[in-house]
Protein backbone atom coordinates (compact mmCIF):
# COMPACT_ATOMS: atom_id res chain seq x y z
CA UNK A 1 0.00 0.00 0.00
CA UNK A 2 1.52 3.40 -1.11
CA UNK A 3 2.95 5.49 2.02
CA UNK A 4 0.93 9.22 2.22
CA UNK A 5 3.35 11.91 1.37
CA UNK A 6 5.10 13.28 4.25
CA UNK A 7 2.72 11.94 6.91
CA UNK A 8 4.31 9.64 9.10
CA UNK A 9 0.99 7.62 10.60
CA UNK A 10 2.77 5.87 13.38
CA UNK A 11 3.18 9.26 15.47
CA UNK A 12 0.35 10.44 17.48
CA UNK A 13 -1.43 13.75 16.53
CA UNK A 14 -1.48 14.82 20.52
CA UNK A 15 2.94 13.06 20.94
CA UNK A 16 3.66 16.73 21.54
CA UNK A 17 0.93 17.72 23.85
CA UNK A 18 1.69 14.70 26.07
CA UNK A 19 5.66 14.97 25.99
CA UNK A 20 5.04 18.44 27.32
CA UNK A 21 2.39 17.71 29.76
CA UNK A 22 5.31 15.35 31.07
CA UNK A 23 7.98 17.67 30.89
CA UNK A 24 6.30 21.02 32.31
CA UNK A 25 9.40 23.03 32.82
CA UNK A 26 10.70 22.54 29.55
CA UNK A 27 7.65 23.27 28.04
CA UNK A 28 8.20 26.72 30.57
CA UNK A 29 11.51 27.38 28.86
CA UNK A 30 10.18 26.65 25.04
CA UNK A 31 7.44 29.48 25.77
CA UNK A 32 9.88 31.84 27.51
CA UNK A 33 12.96 31.51 24.55
CA UNK A 34 9.97 31.57 22.34
CA UNK A 35 9.30 35.35 23.95
CA UNK A 36 12.58 36.30 23.82
CA UNK A 37 13.23 35.59 20.38
CA UNK A 38 10.42 36.97 19.25
CA UNK A 39 10.94 40.43 21.03
CA UNK A 40 14.38 40.52 19.51
CA UNK A 41 12.62 39.65 15.62
CA UNK A 42 10.42 42.85 16.62
CA UNK A 43 12.86 45.23 18.11
CA UNK A 44 15.17 44.82 15.01
CA UNK A 45 11.94 45.03 12.69
CA UNK A 46 11.09 48.28 14.54
CA UNK A 47 14.55 49.22 14.39
CA UNK A 48 15.08 49.06 10.67
CA UNK A 49 11.69 50.58 9.71
CA UNK A 50 12.18 53.65 12.42
CA UNK A 51 16.00 54.31 10.21
CA UNK A 52 14.55 53.94 7.32
CA UNK A 53 11.75 56.83 8.27
CA UNK A 54 14.48 58.26 10.08
CA UNK A 55 16.39 58.90 6.46
CA UNK A 56 12.92 59.91 4.70
CA UNK A 57 12.82 62.56 7.45
CA UNK A 58 16.16 64.19 6.85
CA UNK A 59 15.64 64.23 3.53
CA UNK A 60 12.45 65.90 3.57
CA UNK A 61 13.57 68.35 6.49
CA UNK A 62 16.35 69.31 4.12
CA UNK A 63 13.85 70.22 1.09
CA UNK A 64 11.48 71.69 3.05
CA UNK A 65 14.32 74.04 4.21
CA UNK A 66 15.61 74.28 0.58
CA UNK A 67 12.63 75.44 -0.18
CA UNK A 68 11.50 77.54 2.15
CA UNK A 69 14.91 79.62 2.06
CA UNK A 70 14.16 80.03 -1.93
CA UNK A 71 10.72 81.39 -1.15
CA UNK A 72 12.31 83.54 1.26
CA UNK A 73 15.09 84.81 -0.91
CA UNK A 74 12.36 85.18 -4.16
CA UNK A 75 10.22 87.05 -1.69
CA UNK A 76 12.96 89.66 -0.36
CA UNK A 77 14.20 90.15 -3.70
CA UNK A 78 10.51 90.91 -4.94
CA UNK A 79 10.28 93.38 -1.79
CA UNK A 80 13.66 95.27 -2.41
CA UNK A 81 12.93 95.82 -6.67
CA UNK A 82 9.51 97.14 -5.69
CA UNK A 83 10.89 99.59 -2.75
CA UNK A 84 14.06 100.59 -4.86
CA UNK A 85 11.89 101.11 -8.31
CA UNK A 86 8.91 103.54 -6.30
CA UNK A 87 12.10 104.64 -4.40
CA UNK A 88 14.04 106.40 -8.05
CA UNK A 89 10.43 106.71 -9.83
CA UNK A 90 9.79 109.05 -7.11
CA UNK A 91 12.95 110.78 -6.95
CA UNK A 92 12.92 111.09 -10.52
CA UNK A 93 9.75 113.28 -10.49
CA UNK A 94 11.17 115.13 -7.62
CA UNK A 95 13.86 116.25 -9.97
CA UNK A 96 10.83 117.36 -12.33
CA UNK A 97 9.12 119.17 -9.99
CA UNK A 98 11.94 120.81 -8.62
CA UNK A 99 12.99 121.89 -12.26
CA UNK A 100 9.71 123.31 -13.60
CA UNK A 101 10.30 125.53 -10.54
CA UNK A 102 12.67 127.51 -12.04
CA UNK A 103 10.39 128.48 -14.93
CA UNK A 104 7.77 129.80 -12.54
CA UNK A 105 9.82 131.10 -9.06
CA UNK A 106 13.05 133.60 -8.80
CA UNK A 107 16.27 132.00 -8.02
CA UNK A 108 18.60 134.73 -7.13
CA UNK A 109 19.98 133.15 -4.66
CA UNK A 110 20.65 129.95 -6.03
CA UNK A 111 19.00 128.11 -3.81
CA UNK A 112 16.56 125.86 -6.67
CA UNK A 113 19.85 125.34 -8.29
CA UNK A 114 21.34 123.85 -5.57
CA UNK A 115 18.28 121.47 -4.94
CA UNK A 116 18.12 120.67 -8.37
CA UNK A 117 21.65 120.09 -8.11
CA UNK A 118 21.38 118.03 -5.05
CA UNK A 119 18.23 115.63 -6.36
CA UNK A 120 20.11 114.66 -9.62
CA UNK A 121 23.22 113.44 -7.30
CA UNK A 122 20.79 111.40 -5.72
CA UNK A 123 18.92 110.09 -8.28
CA UNK A 124 22.56 108.72 -9.70
CA UNK A 125 23.56 106.73 -6.86
CA UNK A 126 19.39 105.59 -6.69
CA UNK A 127 20.15 104.71 -10.73
CA UNK A 128 23.23 102.54 -9.89
CA UNK A 129 21.16 101.15 -6.97
CA UNK A 130 18.83 99.71 -9.41
CA UNK A 131 21.36 98.85 -11.92
CA UNK A 132 22.90 95.51 -9.44
CA UNK A 133 19.41 94.44 -8.49
CA UNK A 134 16.85 95.00 -11.38
CA UNK A 135 16.37 92.68 -14.32
CA UNK A 136 17.59 94.03 -17.95
CA UNK A 137 14.61 95.54 -19.56
CA UNK A 138 14.14 97.71 -16.00
CA UNK A 139 17.58 98.64 -16.26
CA UNK A 140 17.78 99.98 -19.59
CA UNK A 141 14.46 102.16 -19.06
CA UNK A 142 16.23 103.52 -16.25
CA UNK A 143 19.06 104.78 -18.21
CA UNK A 144 15.97 106.07 -20.79
CA UNK A 145 14.61 108.09 -17.62
CA UNK A 146 17.65 109.57 -16.15
CA UNK A 147 18.39 110.76 -19.72
CA UNK A 148 15.57 112.78 -19.93
CA UNK A 149 14.91 113.80 -16.41
CA UNK A 150 18.98 114.90 -16.95
CA UNK A 151 18.30 116.64 -20.59
CA UNK A 152 15.13 118.52 -18.89
CA UNK A 153 17.18 119.60 -15.89
CA UNK A 154 19.65 121.22 -18.16
CA UNK A 155 17.23 122.72 -20.05
CA UNK A 156 15.63 124.53 -16.89
CA UNK A 157 18.74 125.52 -15.16
CA UNK A 158 19.47 127.36 -18.76
CA UNK A 159 16.16 128.65 -19.86
CA UNK A 160 13.85 128.89 -16.57
CA UNK A 161 15.39 131.92 -14.89
CA UNK A 162 14.66 133.99 -18.51
CA UNK A 163 11.25 132.63 -18.85
CA UNK A 164 10.64 133.04 -15.49
CA UNK A 165 11.93 136.77 -16.08
CA UNK A 166 10.03 137.35 -18.93
CA UNK A 167 6.60 136.24 -16.91
CA UNK A 168 7.00 138.96 -14.69
CA UNK A 169 7.08 141.29 -17.91
CA UNK A 170 4.19 139.82 -19.07
CA UNK A 171 2.24 140.40 -15.42
CA UNK A 172 3.61 144.26 -16.12
CA UNK A 173 2.56 144.39 -19.85
CA UNK A 174 0.55 147.59 -19.56
CA UNK A 175 3.52 149.71 -18.14
CA UNK A 176 5.11 151.67 -20.91
CA UNK A 177 8.38 151.18 -19.44
CA UNK A 178 8.07 147.56 -19.73
CA UNK A 179 5.62 147.72 -23.40
CA UNK A 180 9.70 149.43 -24.27
CA UNK A 181 11.79 146.92 -22.79
CA UNK A 182 10.14 144.77 -24.99
CA UNK A 183 10.09 146.38 -27.85
CA UNK A 184 13.32 146.76 -27.32
CA UNK A 185 14.05 142.59 -26.79
CA UNK A 186 11.81 141.54 -29.55
CA UNK A 187 14.54 144.26 -32.23
CA UNK A 188 17.35 142.68 -30.55
CA UNK A 189 16.33 139.12 -30.99
CA UNK A 190 15.27 140.00 -34.91
CA UNK A 191 18.79 141.34 -35.70
CA UNK A 192 20.78 138.31 -34.14
CA UNK A 193 18.09 136.20 -36.39
CA UNK A 194 18.90 138.29 -39.32
CA UNK A 195 21.53 137.18 -41.64
CA UNK A 196 22.78 140.28 -43.22
CA UNK A 197 22.78 142.12 -39.52
CA UNK A 198 26.35 142.93 -38.68
CA UNK A 199 28.38 142.46 -35.21
CA UNK A 200 28.45 145.74 -34.41
CA UNK A 201 24.51 146.06 -35.24
CA UNK A 202 23.57 143.00 -33.19
CA UNK A 203 25.61 144.56 -30.23
CA UNK A 204 23.93 148.15 -30.46
CA UNK A 205 20.44 145.89 -30.31
CA UNK A 206 21.44 144.48 -27.42
CA UNK A 207 22.56 147.19 -25.67
CA UNK A 208 19.37 149.21 -26.46
CA UNK A 209 17.64 146.14 -24.94
CA UNK A 210 19.54 146.02 -21.97
CA UNK A 211 19.24 149.71 -20.98
CA UNK A 212 15.56 149.65 -21.49
CA UNK A 213 15.24 146.54 -18.93
CA UNK A 214 17.38 148.30 -16.62
CA UNK A 215 15.08 150.46 -16.24
CA UNK A 216 12.48 148.34 -15.13
CA UNK A 217 14.42 147.57 -11.53
CA UNK A 218 13.85 147.10 -9.23
CA UNK A 219 10.91 145.22 -10.36
CA UNK A 220 13.29 143.53 -12.62
CA UNK A 221 16.48 143.10 -11.10
CA UNK A 222 20.22 143.54 -12.82
CA UNK A 223 20.53 139.47 -13.03
CA UNK A 224 16.95 138.92 -14.64
CA UNK A 225 17.82 141.52 -16.92
CA UNK A 226 20.63 139.86 -18.43
CA UNK A 227 18.10 136.30 -17.91
CA UNK A 228 15.95 138.25 -20.39
CA UNK A 229 18.50 138.99 -23.21
CA UNK A 230 20.07 135.43 -23.25
CA UNK A 231 16.14 134.23 -23.22
CA UNK A 232 14.77 136.73 -26.18
CA UNK A 233 18.03 136.17 -28.34
CA UNK A 234 16.48 132.62 -29.20
CA UNK A 235 13.93 131.92 -31.84
CA UNK A 236 10.34 132.57 -31.24
CA UNK A 237 8.49 129.92 -28.80
CA UNK A 238 11.69 127.65 -28.76
CA UNK A 239 11.56 127.84 -25.25
CA UNK A 240 8.09 126.68 -24.89
CA UNK A 241 8.69 124.04 -27.40
CA UNK A 242 11.82 122.92 -25.62
CA UNK A 243 10.09 122.84 -22.43
CA UNK A 244 7.36 120.49 -23.32
CA UNK A 245 9.07 118.36 -25.91
CA UNK A 246 10.91 117.60 -22.90
CA UNK A 247 8.63 117.47 -20.14
CA UNK A 248 6.59 114.87 -22.09
CA UNK A 249 9.95 113.20 -22.69
CA UNK A 250 10.23 112.15 -19.29
CA UNK A 251 6.55 111.27 -19.10
CA UNK A 252 6.69 108.90 -21.90
CA UNK A 253 10.15 107.34 -20.53
CA UNK A 254 8.44 107.07 -17.13
CA UNK A 255 5.38 105.01 -18.31
CA UNK A 256 7.94 102.70 -20.14
CA UNK A 257 9.94 102.24 -16.39
CA UNK A 258 6.23 101.69 -14.99
CA UNK A 259 5.38 99.29 -17.34
CA UNK A 260 9.04 97.39 -17.27
CA UNK A 261 8.53 97.13 -13.40
CA UNK A 262 5.10 95.83 -13.61
CA UNK A 263 6.50 92.98 -15.91
CA UNK A 264 9.38 92.56 -13.23
CA UNK A 265 7.29 92.27 -10.27
CA UNK A 266 4.42 90.24 -12.72
CA UNK A 267 2.27 92.81 -10.74
CA UNK A 268 -0.47 91.48 -13.40
CA UNK A 269 -0.01 87.30 -12.31
CA UNK A 270 -1.72 86.03 -9.16
CA UNK A 271 1.74 83.86 -8.11
CA UNK A 272 0.17 81.21 -5.20
CA UNK A 273 2.73 80.77 -2.69
CA UNK A 274 5.18 77.73 -2.83
CA UNK A 275 3.74 74.63 -1.58
CA UNK A 276 6.97 72.72 0.24
CA UNK A 277 7.36 69.06 -1.42
CA UNK A 278 5.81 66.27 0.26
CA UNK A 279 6.05 63.32 -1.34
CA UNK A 280 8.96 62.42 1.08
CA UNK A 281 6.49 62.00 3.97
CA UNK A 282 5.39 58.48 3.99
CA UNK A 283 7.04 57.37 6.52
CA UNK A 284 4.73 59.50 9.10
CA UNK A 285 2.24 57.38 7.80
CA UNK A 286 3.69 54.34 8.07
CA UNK A 287 4.84 54.98 11.53
CA UNK A 288 1.89 57.13 12.77
CA UNK A 289 -0.54 55.43 15.49
CA UNK A 290 -3.72 54.37 13.58
CA UNK A 291 -6.40 56.72 13.55
CA UNK A 292 -10.04 55.85 13.92
CA UNK A 293 -10.71 56.94 10.21
CA UNK A 294 -7.86 54.61 9.26
CA UNK A 295 -9.44 51.72 11.26
CA UNK A 296 -12.56 51.99 9.77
Amino acid sequence: MPRSCGVRHDVPVDAFRKYFEHNPDLFTGLVALLAIVGTLVAGWVGAKIQANGGREQAAAAREAAAATNEAQRVAALWTVRQVMTVDYINHARENVELSIRMYKESDEDGTLKRQVDASRIALVQKKVGLELIADAPVVAAVKEVQAAVGEFAQNALKYGPGAYADSLLGKMRTMPSVMAAREALHEARECELDAASTDEAKRGARARALRKVRELEPRVSSEQGLQLIRHYMRADGATLDEYREARALVQNKTEELIAATRIMLKSEEDVAAEEVPTRRWGWRRRNSPVTATDSA
